[in-house]
């Protein structure tokens, strides 16, 4: 049927049934690419898994948009044709089936357009040159639908949703994963045009094979096959992908033999990633904010100068993990900034694999190692935090499993962002955390090994969103606070342009208490499923923070870009095994304390080079001195000169020495000056001189680690940004 008769019902009927047809099969493909190809080629793939929920969401959601934009093209095509008249002699079911796959390479283009604001490199320009290809074949296969017996009918096939959604998506996998680390321009280039006529020559095969079979008498039937077909393939795919992405990796038996000198406890080190010790009633804070945890103090050991090695999540996490300082164990950023040869990542330093991290040691001591971690930016496998663990978890949830070439991704963003959603956090929520932990708490308990657990809950960190009702828990929420308003808030203030408003700091400490109340009533959901299974009296458990986080104090929002006590100042309480006493230490301790403390509580002997100690040798009213280091990363350093230095702090007593490379050089009195607002340091100051030559002297005495050089790909940097590292 030609579209000049056709009714304009039956127009926009054609319309809006090829444009959903060809949106159900972008949904396959890209699912295809983005979750089922890559565990199919590398079963050892770092464990990403689209979210259930979302992913089937996506299958509806995305027929539906084909139907509405197929349904207004046949509409506009109706009336266009009164007045262009060589649009009436075109057969109708052909055009529409290429305006269907035309809305889908311009959703695609469009994104590319959006997300990259027109800064184009390699990868960029490559993708952008299939596209133009494509668009070019579609064009002249457009000239098939008028019958003539031309050439260009031959491309007919190029209409077909399926060659334009392979295209699109797998030149953009080709690039960003298959050879996600093949710089050779040549090699990138010569493998997409391999794949173009590759998939053109499969699909030009395709269709003459159905034309051959095709009569018309079949034409109805082949309709309705064709929608049944597409149905159930559509369920197949999307049932394969929840299953492939089921577990992270196999759980291994431990690999070494039991020999502990403590009934074999259990150990839970549970890091609740950027919660500052003032923010918690149990420190004192005027808000109730953590009734579960300050219960739990009351049988327990409380730190109350716990400071962290950092205010960065990667660098005190391998304190955590090896007992050592940052300078030592290498693990942080790169210190002056530096972009990779070409231009692509920003260089970071991972732990580096000559270390004996905590889990490792105890997997070789007959443990069962377990990480579970919510944070899936400085804590992914990319940065070998992960060394030792025999199961490891730091998923990425939702859509920040794909690149952003992938429409799901922008669909996210507008879904969470543009309305706000308290299910927006790009990070696994303390309930799904507790769910994995549930259950692989009972797989453990079955196969009667003793476990290591590594759990961190990121329930206080950007882009602060508690769930209900914990957003309303306390005063101050702006529902009009979105998350762009937060970046362009911190930006101006980071840089100086101006301070925070007194309704914009009441906003954002209402929420992130919100979510540090959400966090604890889960935290009492986990000591209750302990109780349960009747491992709560025997084990080691430890409640503390990787740092903290700033709301305006100094000129300075969100964490790490200083040892400003907002950032370093961090909760510690830990229960020992058999033990219910409340016990309150005010000595200075760090996290780099933590790994020898828990290999004395099992009896192990403390590897050499820890510096480090164990907390149960503490002696009161000893004058030990701990440090915090701050190393900005790049985006920081760009964002305002005086973010252009690596910063160090000394604690000794009630005095806090801070010296910066820059030259500049503060003391602070703890006691009587808790916000650090009077800077006591003189030249000629007996306190000042002392500390900075303990300070100089540590120094002089640590190896500093030059440790190895991590390029963060765009994944790894979209993770960064979601989670508000990267601007």
């Amino acid at each position: 049927m030609r579209l000049g008769s056709q009714t304009i019902r039956e127009s926009i009927y054609q319309g809006a049934t090829q444009g959903a047809w060809a949106w159900s099969v972008y949904a396959i493909v890209e699912c295809w690419f983005s979750s089922i190809l890559p565990r199919l080629i590398w079963p050892s793939h770092e464990y990403r898994v689209l979210h259930q929920g979302f992913t089937a969401f996506l299958f509806v959601i995305y027929p539906a948009l084909g139907l509405l934009l197929g349904g207004l093209f046949g509409l506009f095509l109706h009336k266009a044709a009164y007045r262009l008249h060589f649009l009436q002699k075109i057969q109708s079911p052909g055009l529409f089936r290429a305006v269907g796959t035309a809305t889908v390479i311009s959703a695609f283009a469009l994104n590319l357009i959006v997300q990259f604001r027109f800064r184009f490199f390699l990868s960029l320009y490559i993708i952008v040159v299939s596209i133009l290809l494509f668009s070019i074949l579609l064009l002249l296969s457009l000239a098939s639908t008028t019958g003539a017996n031309i050439w260009p009918k031959r491309l007919g096939f190029v209409a077909s949703p399926w060659t334009s959604s392979i295209i699109l998506l797998g030149t953009a996998w080709i690039i960003k994963d298959l050879l996600n680390f093949v710089y050779s321009p040549v090699l990138r280039a010569g493998s997409v045009f391999i794949f173009f006529i590759a998939i053109y020559f499969v699909s030009f095969l395709i269709q003459k094979t159905i034309e051959k079979r095709l009569t018309t008498e079949s034409i109805i039937l082949k309709a309705t096959e064709s929608f049944t077909i597409r149905v159930l393939f559509m369920f197949v795919v999307l049932g394969t992908s929840f299953f492939l992405n089921r577990v992270p990796m196999r759980m291994a038996q431990s690999s070494g033999v039991l020999s502990v000198n403590t009934n074999q406890c259990n150990i839970f080190l549970i890091v609740m990633d950027t919660v500052r010790a003032d923010h918690l009633s149990l420190y004192g804070y005027e808000r109730d904010s953590v009734p579960t945890l300050k219960k739990f103090s009351d049988q327990a050991t409380l730190f109350t100068h716990a400071i962290a090695s950092s205010s960065n999540t990667l660098p005190t996490h391998a304190s955590l993990f090896t007992g050592m300082y940052p300078i030592k164990h290498g693990a942080h950023h790169i210190y002056p900034p530096r972009r990779s040869p070409d231009g692509v990542g920003i260089s970071s330093i991972g732990l580096a694999h000559h270390f004996d991290t905590l889990a490792e040691i105890l997997s070789e001591k007959g443990y069962m190692t377990i990480g579970v971690s919510a944070n899936h930016g400085w804590l992914a496998p990319l940065f070998r935090l992960n060394q030792g663990f025999q199961y490891y978890d730091s998923r990425v949830p939702i859509s920040w499993t794909v690149w952003q070439y992938y429409l799901r991704h922008r669909i996210h963003n507008l879904l969470n962002y543009g309305f706000r959603s308290p299910h927006g956090a790009s990070y696994r929520r303390a309930e799904e955390i507790n769910r994995e932990i549930f259950t692989l708490l009972d797989i453990m308990r079955k196969r009667g090994e003793r476990s290591f657990f590594f759990i961190n809950y990121m329930d206080a960190h950007y882009p602060y969103l508690p769930l209900p009702p914990f957003d309303k828990l306390y005063p101050g929420k702006d529902e009009t606070f979105t998350k762009d308003r937060y970046d362009s808030l911190r930006k101006q203030v980071m840089e100086l342009e101006r301070r925070i408003t007194k309704e914009e700091s009441s906003h954002l400490i209402s929420q992130y208490d919100g979510g540090i109340a959400y966090l604890d009533f889960h935290i009492g959901k986990l000591l209750t499923r302990l109780k349960e299974l009747g491992i709560y009296e025997n084990s080691l458990i430890i409640f503390t923070s990787d740092h903290g986080e700033a709301f305006g104090e100094r000129g300075l929002i969100d964490h790490g870009s200083s040892v400003y006590q907002d950032q370093v100042y961090i909760p510690l309480i830990i229960k020992y095994p058999r033990t219910n006493e409340k016990n309150v230490v005010n000595q200075l301790v760090s996290s780099v304390d933590l790994m020898p403390t828990i290999l004395d509580v099992l009896g192990c002997e403390i590897p050499q080079g820890i510096q480090g100690q164990s907390l149960l040798k503490l002696a009161i009213g000893n004058s030990r001195h701990v440090i915090s280091e701050f190393y900005p990363f790049s985006d920081l350093v760009q964002s305002h000169p005086r973010f252009d230095r690596v910063q160090r702090a000394v604690f000794s007593g009630r005095f806090k020495f801070i010296k910066s490379t820059n030259g500049t050089k503060e003391l602070y009195d703890l006691h009587e000056d808790p916000d650090e607002k009077n800077n006591l340091f003189k030249p000629d100051d007996k306190t000042s001189r002392e500390l900075e030559a303990r300070l100089n002297q540590w120094l002089e005495e640590v190896k500093e680690e030059s440790g190895s050089i991590i390029k963060l790909e765009k994944e790894a940097l979209d993770r960064l940004k979601s989670l508000g590292y990267i601007k």
